[in-house]
């Protein structure tokens, strides 16, 4: 009878060593899962806020397709270090460049663009939704010029490729997409690395006037050029008369 008195003892220890480390068990889940529902909820908060502080596709003015067609990439590595004035071609009416300046330099791009407006009090080099997820140190602000203009400069990647750019609207306090091209039409031949491209004095034209098969590409297809174009060559230098029609 003290035997099974023992055994009961022991079993009724072990029954309440089970039920408590069950309870532990159980509160170690709870805890766990209110944290991960507070993390999910945290997550939740900061994806909407971070949408609320893009401009939605309603909000935004049409814009254009940029289109790059025909066109080769030119990274710094293929220039000649120095300034240029390049033109910008912007998907946006609303986010219009002036003029721009490209400084090539340590193997990196940069362009200074002066705006049209000065509505916009910051850009950053990527998407709207990553902008808006970045610290104020990391975005780029603007520079007043003398003349009451605004300028940014900012890194440029690559030259004829579309980039995104996103700009914060001082009046509506959103951050809005944008597309840009940086046009390498206006780089200097003789600032061109490698390059394929001959001068009259490399090919020993003189002076007359020659043909050459001409084509366009790109656009809306609407445009075209006559072919061949007439070059007048004179004093070392080309000039080409292009003759466009649109339909």
């Amino acid at each position: 009878m003290r035997k099974l008195k023992q055994f009961s003892l022991a079993l009724a220890v072990v029954c309440a060593l089970s039920t408590a480390c069950g309870q532990s068990g159980s509160a170690e889940t709870t805890a766990a899962s209110a944290e991960t529902t507070a993390e999910t909820t945290a997550e939740t908060a900061s994806a909407d806020e971070t949408k609320a502080a893009v401009a939605s596709g309603e909000e935004t003015a049409a814009e254009q397709t940029l289109d790059t067609t025909g066109l080769v990439p030119v990274s710094a590595e293929d220039l000649k270090e120095g300034t240029y004035e390049i033109s910008v071609e912007s998907s946006s009416s609303m986010f219009k460049i002036t003029s721009c300046t490209l400084t090539v330099k340590d193997g990196a791009m940069t362009a200074k663009m002066t705006m049209g407006g000065t509505g916009y009090l910051y850009v950053y080099m990527g998407t709207g939704e990553e902008a808006a997820k970045t610290a104020e140190t990391d975005r780029i602000p603007f520079e007043e010029n003398s003349d009451g203009t605004h300028s940014f400069t900012v890194p440029v990647k690559a030259l004829n490729e579309v980039l995104p750019c996103a700009a914060f609207s001082k009046k509506k306090e959103k951050w809005y997409d944008r597309e840009l091209v940086f046009e390498a039409s206006g780089i200097p031949a003789d600032a061109l690395l490698n390059s394929s491209l001959k001068t009259v004095q490399d090919l020993s034209l003189a002076d007359g006037t020659y043909t050459a098969e001409v084509s366009l590409s790109g656009g809306s297809g609407r445009a075209s050029v006559e072919s061949p174009a007439v070059i007048e060559i004179k004093d070392g230098k080309a000039e080409a008369t292009i003759i466009w029609s649109s339909s």
